[in-house]
């Protein structure tokens, strides 16, 4: 015969299993770099790392998941949760066009494979656009690995813009970059 307050007992442990990986989930870390005006909020298990690709700025930064190799191999090499993050001199409005985005009449585009409308974004101190761009996805040895919706932002103040586009599989973490994102 089973007791039935011992089996629920066994059970309990199990479930909250699920609650344990959520809360891990929800802790945060902050980030700011005074010389680039940006401060925000991302994910315990993410890093910010200096993006290197342009040497000329110091203003260019990957937020990424620390277990980011593990999940290449998962995904075929294709990086599909790496946030990259910009910030440059000027308003939204006048760094758009040099980032992906394009006024036509009274809205604004997102600039991809299939131009999509954006949407207004604002924030403390901030406001801007937001989408999501389709582009074309490759594998980080470079081969073509098909077509990608990535979610796509550029927001700003009077005189500082930050440009924020997100791998597929990091819309949550964006949004969280996103409602934290402080300019100064």
């Amino acid at each position: 015969m089973v007791d039935a307050r011992r089996s629920i007992i066994a059970v309990v442990p199990l479930l909250l299993l699920p609650m344990r990986a959520a809360v891990a989930q929800l802790a945060e870390t902050n980030f700011a770099s005074v010389p680039c005006h940006v401060a925000f909020a991302y994910p315990s298990t993410w890093e910010v790392v200096r993006d290197t690709v342009d040497p000329q700025s110091d203003c260019n930064f990957l937020i990424r998941p620390k277990d980011r190799q593990q999940r290449l191999v998962a995904h075929d090499s294709v990086d599909l949760y790496t946030i990259s993050l910009r910030s440059v001199a000027g308003d939204a409005a006048t760094a758009a066009p040099d980032n992906g985005f394009e006024r036509r009449g009274s809205r604004w585009v997102i600039l991809g494979e299939t131009n999509q409308p954006a949407d207004t974004i604002s924030g403390p101190g901030w406001r801007g656009w937001h989408g999501m761009a389709s582009s074309r996805c490759y594998r980080v040895d470079g081969p073509y690995a098909g077509q990608c919706d990535m979610p796509t932002a550029i927001v700003g103040n009077a005189s500082r813009s930050v440009v924020v586009i997100a791998g597929t599989q990091a819309e949550d973490v964006f949004g969280r970059l996103l409602r934290t994102l402080q300019l100064e």
